[in-house]
C-alpha cells in the first residue's frame, strides 16, 4: 500500500491524470487514495463525489474509474471520456435528456464495457448513413467495436427499441434496456451466455 492509502501501486497515476484533466476544465478535485471531486454548483447541486480506480472484473480485470456509488465511469486509460462523464454530471438535470436512450446506454455500459457507447442526438439525417440509409432525427444510441458502427433508438409507435443504422435497420429490439442490451452485445459477437429470446 502506498502512502497516501492508495491500494493498488496502478491506480495513483491514472486518478492524478484525470485530477489534472478535471482541473483543465475548472473542476475542483483532491487526490488522495482515491479522488474526490467537489461539486460545481450546477443547475442542480451534487454532493461532492469520490473516484476510485479499481480492476473491473468483467472487463479482464482492466482498471476503470468508478464514482461515489460504485458506478463504473470509464476504463483508466481513457481519462479524456472520463472527465466528459464527470463534467456531465456536474451539469445534471431532473430528466435524463435522452429519455429511454439513457437507460440503454447504461444498461450497456454496466454490462459490456467493451462496446463503445454514446449517446447522440441527430437533428437531421447523418452524412456517415448513406449506405444503410440515413438514421431518423432524434436521439440515438451510437454503439461501435472496432470498425462496426450501428445506431438504436427508442421507437414510440412500436414501444421498443429498434436499429436506427447498420445492417439491421429496422430490426426490432426488447423494449426492456437491460434484454435489449443482451441483444445488441450478440450483434456485436459478444455474449454472456442469456441472450433476450
Amino acid at each position: 500500500m502506498a502512502d497516501d492509502g492508495t491500494e493498488h501501486p496502478r491506480t495513483y497515476a491514472p486518478l492524478a491524470a484525470l485530477a489534472a484533466m478535471l482541473q483543465g476544465r475548472g473542476i475542483r478535485s483532491e487526490l488522495g487514495a482515491s479522488l474526490e471531486v467537489a461539486n460545481s454548483g450546477g443547475a442542480i447541486a451534487q454532493p461532492s463525489d469520490l473516484i476510485t480506480c479499481r480492476a473491473r472484473a468483467v472487463d479482464g480485470d482492466r482498471l476503470w474509474f468508478f464514482d461515489g456509488e460504485g458506478e463504473p465511469i470509464a476504463p483508466a486509460e481513457n481519462v479524456t471520456e472520463a472527465a466528459m462523464h464527470i463534467a456531465a454530471g456536474q451539469l445534471r438535470v431532473s430528466e435524463p435528456p435522452f429519455g429511454l436512450v439513457d437507460a440503454l446506454y447504461a444498461a450497456v455500459r454496466h454490462r459490456y464495457p467493451q462496446l463503445g457507447a454514446s449517446c447522440e442526438y441527430l437533428p437531421e439525417p447523418s452524412p456517415d448513413g448513406l449506405e444503410c440509409g440515413p438514421p431518423e432525427p432524434g436521439n440515438h444510441l451510437r454503439l461501435r467495436r472496432g470498425a462496426d458502427t450501428r445506431r438504436v433508438r427508442w421507437d414510440g409507435n412500436v414501444e421498443t427499441f429498434v436499429w436506427s443504422f447498420g445492417p439491421d435497420k429496422g430490426e426490432r429490439l426488447a423494449a426492456d434496456p437491460e434484454r435489449a442490451a443482451d441483444q445488441v452485445a450478440a450483434t456485436f459477437g459478444i455474449g454472456r451466455g442469456r441472450e433476450s429470446r
